[in-house]
């Protein structure tokens, strides 16, 4: 009886556990990696070198066919001389299967350390261990590591007019200046000895010292250079190269520096526009049919006194009522303004266009129709000047605001468009001779 109870309890843990469901083994994420991002701390030459700290990004690839969650990893590596000095574990996004269009990346860097006495130039060798809902993947990845080197970078430079001593801004046509011009060696090692040569655009400037020997300047060193030179011929602005020697640079082996400049004859520059829509409806919004008055305002960027200012205003789309106006002398940076205004009757059939397509055109994408979208006319044409110093054309045109609230500066009632966000003038300097300046007319597109 015994042995027959016995033989019936084997029998019996035998069949539960034949019923018992098999555990189904799950493949680890297939990972490799696209992009490694080096982030220097000093300097940020794009190498990493023997010496410098640096953080770590690292972008994951999904080469399985499956979906990849709940992402993290852990830096390690086994180089001489290279510290993993926050090994994480770092958080990834999460990655569609192979072909999706996310990869991932860590959303707080690692950081490394490399000895002073590393091995370069070499390959140092890191794994990130990654774990996932899916499993567990190590993915290998080596970042080149160089031997340390200066790298010069541009520090302040102070412009002087060389008579007076006086520090000045804007450099002006004929009148002799001297830049002082600082290099800070931001890399890992000395630079045993530096010097730099200074030139400008062909036919722009002659040099009476043009050259340089800034000497060693060691890791965190600055060194000052003093260059002279007169701006001979009108060039706004004024780009000043210099050729550096003895260690690289931030900007490849040449820096540069641009000046504003003021040159002789007549130049203007930073123009303002205003109108007056009282004789219209008043509601301080220049409409299709209505008759405005503009105020034109530009600054002079000439070197001297610009006299005998007349004008002539030729725009399309409108009929010019009053298209002459005399303009005061100018001094040198000073504002001026036409002094009876110009005025125009906009054409009743102007073509308009609304802020949405607009700001859809200049960022090429198609504009999505809105009901009751405030459209607007743009008004184009050409001012010409003539003074006792020369003459210049300047084009005026419409330079409306995408998605800016702003103020109606200066012109019409004051009040802003808050319904638009539009600002119903703006301006823009584009050259020597071609000045933008923004007037907008409205049309209500049926709701």
């Amino acid at each position: 009886m015994r042995a027959r109870a016995a033989a019936g309890l084997i029998v019996g843990m035998t069949l539960a556990f034949a019923f018992a469901p098999a555990l189904e083994a799950v493949a680890a994420p297939e990972l490799g990696t696209g992009n490694i991002q080096v982030i220097e701390t000093n300097p940020n030459d794009g190498n990493l070198e023997s010496g410098e700290s640096a953080g770590v990004g690292v972008e994951l690839v999904n080469h399985g066919s499956e979906p990849v969650s709940g992402i993290h990893g852990t830096l390690t590596t086994t180089s001489a001389g290279i510290t993993v000095t926050d090994a994480g574990p770092k958080a990834f996004n999460d990655m569609e299967a192979a072909g999706g269009s996310d990869n991932a990346v860590n959303s707080e860097p690692f950081t490394i350390a490399v000895a002073s006495d590393a091995p370069c130039p070499s390959d140092a060798s890191f794994t990130l261990a990654v774990t996932s809902d899916q499993g567990a993947s190590d993915v290998p990845f080596t970042i080149p590591v160089s031997c340390a080197a200066p790298f010069i970078v541009s520090g302040d430079l102070i412009i002087r007019e060389a008579a007076s001593g006086d520090v000045i801004s804007i450099v002006t046509e004929g009148v002799p200046v001297e830049i002082e011009w600082t290099l800070t060696n931001a890399g890992t090692a000395d630079a045993d000895h530096v010097t730099g040569h200074v030139t400008a655009p062909a036919g722009a400037a002659e040099f009476s010292d043009a050259d340089h020997d800034f000497g060693a300047i060691p890791v965190g060193g600055s060194a000052t250079g003093t260059f002279a030179f007169t701006m001979t011929s009108c060039v706004d602005p004024l780009e000043i190269e210099m050729a550096v020697e003895g260690a690289p640079t931030d900007q490849g082996s040449v820096l540069n520096y641009v000046f504003d400049a003021r040159c002789a004859g007549l130049h203007f520059v930073y123009p303002s526009l205003a109108f007056d829509d009282s004789a219209g409806d008043g509601d301080g919004f220049p409409e299709p049919g209505e008759t405005i008055s503009i105020t034109i305002g530009v600054e002079s960027d000439s070197s001297n006194l610009v006299t005998g200012i007349e004008s002539l205003l030729d725009v399309t789309h409108a009929t010019v009522v009053s298209g002459a106006s005399h303009f005061p002398d100018a001094e040198p940076g000073a504002r001026v303004s036409n002094e009876t205004p110009f005025v125009i009757r906009i054409d009743a059939d102007a073509p308009t266009i609304t802020l949405g397509e607009h700001c859809a055109l200049l960022n090429g994408v198609e504009a999505v129709p809105t009901d009751g979208e405030t459209a607007f006319v743009n008004i184009r044409g050409t001012l010409h000047l003539t003074a006792e110093q020369g003459s210049t054309d300047l084009t005026v045109g419409t330079a409306a605001v995408c998605a800016v609230p702003a103020v109606n500066a200066g012109g019409g009632n004051g009040e802003p468009l808050a319904e638009t966000g539009v600002a119903p003038m703006h301006a823009a300097w584009f050259g020597t001779a071609l000045i933008a300046i923004g007037l907008v007319v409205r049309r209500r597109v049926a709701a």
